[in-house]
């Protein structure tokens, strides 16, 4: 079976050669690790990071966690692989992934913009085809998903009951069957039932005091059955008018974001700075665009808000900034907001490779700074794509949250 696992090994990155026992360990490790990331999403994020970029050094939180559940599985791997199999940990984060994506599409939504904020430089490297494969896989899917919810329409109209309720009458057959066990002959396997017959044994019982039971509790029978159905077909219907309420409620408010979208580019009014964007700072204003704009999507916003934000920022401040400055700034501006607060409360350390916003949140510390945003000291880039980044690191924690 073709996976990121098996792409590894066909890529020389996992030193077992051709002995299957030991891949069936690392995928019982994938798995176990899968089940981890279901009960909290949010750790999908540290794991991508990780295992996107060979550059992260054993040292990171996330290879040490990963390095313990391959433990449990494989307790002497390093007597195969050495003291620090980077790759092997890579193969295993992205394969449990791979695995709890299976459940949803949010996961493979976030992955893709992951991905995109890491860049090329982050995904290049030794395990380069099989992650490309893996990507390209669900960018296909991805972009079809979100722009196909984009743009459908709105339909709260209800489904026709009548043609899902085919269980819900008692069917002639059934009845005339359950009737015919009830007044029919007894045999060696079944309970006996009394007959008209004057040499059946039990003659001496009156067979209209025998008839009257029987034949009741075979009616009942036959409209118990119909009643099951209909109960059955009542749950399945409403199960899809749920549902349909749901998508359709969901394209309702994208389509509310579109309005409020064109008002924000139209009036330049911040509504989470409650003041228009003129009036702010190049900081500010490119905290607040980034925030308003996530705020009114939903997280199955397609690549267009992107685009949105992009010219939104660039037309109002079109400069460069230092990454490491615009993280430092925003700190304890984002940390006063929801959203810092929910970042705040990740379980993980504040060590190692995490998030710009993370970063930001929690601070920098004194770790160096490549290991913890992927991105010299000295990085800079346009405040525009810079808050691109910033509102998709936004997205994927939306995408991740515990429903």
């Amino acid at each position: 079976m073709n996976n990121i696992l098996s792409g590894f090994l066909s890529a020389n990155l996992l030193p077992i050669g051709e002995d299957d026992e030991k891949l069936k360990l690392l995928e019982s490790a994938a798995e176990a690790l899968a089940k981890e990331i279901a009960g909290d999403p949010i750790l999908a994020y540290r794991c991508a990071l990780v295992g996107l970029d060979e550059r992260v050094p054993a040292s990171d939180p996330v290879h040490t966690k990963v390095g313990e559940v391959i433990a449990t599985k494989w307790q002497t791997m390093t007597n195969k692989t050495g003291a620090s199999p980077v790759q092997v940990h890579r193969a295993v984060l992205l394969r449990a992934i791979e695995i709890a994506a299976t459940e949803g599409p949010d996961l493979r939504f976030a992955m893709t913009l992951i991905a995109r904020n890491l860049g090329t430089a982050a995904l290049d490297g030794k395990a380069k085809a099989p992650i490309a494969a893996m990507l390209a896989n669900w960018e296909a899917g991805v972009a079809e998903e979100l722009n196909g919810a984009w743009v459908n329409t709105v339909d709260m109209s209800l489904p026709k009951l009548a043609g899902k309720l085919k269980k819900a009458q008692v069917n002639k057959e059934e009845l005339a069957a359950a009737f015919g066990r009830a007044v029919g002959p007894h045999d060696k396997e079944s309970k006996p039932y009394p007959t008209p017959n004057p040499h059946w044994p039990n003659a001496s019982t009156p067979w209209s005091h025998e008839f009257a039971p029987r034949a009741a509790e075979a009616v009942y029978s036959a409209v118990q059955s119909g009643a099951k159905g209909y109960a059955e077909d009542m749950q399945e219907a409403l199960r899809e008018i749920v549902a349909g309420w749901s998508a359709s409620l969901e394209r309702l408010a994208m389509r509310d974001a579109k309005t409020e979208l064109l008002w924000i580019r139209t009036s330049l009014y911040s509504p989470s700075a409650r003041a228009g964007f003129r009036s702010l700072n190049d900081t500010d204003l490119t905290l607040h665009a980034v925030i308003d704009v996530s705020r009114m999507v939903t997280k199955l916003a397609p690549p267009s808000v992107e685009f949105f934000l992009r010219g939104l920022v660039a037309e109002l401040a079109p400069r460069r900034a230092r990454l490491a400055d615009l993280l430092t700034a925003l700190g304890p501006k984002i940390a006063a907001l929801p959203e810092g607060k929910t970042i705040a409360a990740d379980k993980l350390p504040a060590l190692g490779r995490r998030s710009w916003l993370d970063c930001s949140v929690r601070g920098l510390g004194a770790g160096d700074f490549l290991e913890q945003t992927g991105v010299s000291n000295e990085h800079e880039e346009p405040l525009a794509e810079l808050a691109v980044q910033l509102y998709r690191d936004l997205q994927v924690r939306k995408l991740l949250a515990r429903a």
